[in-house]
């Protein structure tokens, strides 16, 4: 088990940029998931955790613990993500690898933005 990771790791670890970029995936997730814990409103009654527009009820309440589920997501993908680039790098292909890892940091991103606005309207209910 040691020599089939050792097998995966070594080439990426003698690639500079291509660790790099696992770094600032890391660090990326990382204060993502800080300002969320800093931001996620805690209460003793329900908040507003959904939003849905197709449906009579348009809010959907629950308990706030709920909401560190955004930080669950983010880090599965970024290991999701990274062992998918490992596993690319493996395979020799480097190009996708990196582009893979530039669209985590996006959809990182993109999660941060969506966990925002949900723990707005939270902060309303």
């Amino acid at each position: 088990m040691k020599e089939i990771i050792a097998k995966y790791i070594k080439p990426v670890l003698k690639d500079k940029p291509l660790l790099g970029l696992f770094i600032v995936n890391a660090v990326v997730f990382l204060i993502i998931a800080i300002f969320l814990l800093i931001n996620i409103p805690h209460s003793e009654v329900q908040v507003i955790t959904r939003y849905n527009s197709y449906s009579i009820t348009s809010f959907y309440r629950d308990h706030w613990y709920f909401l560190l589920n955004y930080i669950f997501l983010g880090l599965v993908i970024l290991v999701g993500h990274s062992v998918i680039a490992v596993k690319l790098v493996k395979l020799e292909r480097r190009d996708l690898a990196i582009a893979l890892l530039c669209l985590t940091i996006i959809l990182l991103a993109l999660l941060l933005v969506f966990a925002k606005s949900i723990m707005a309207i939270a902060a309303l209910g």
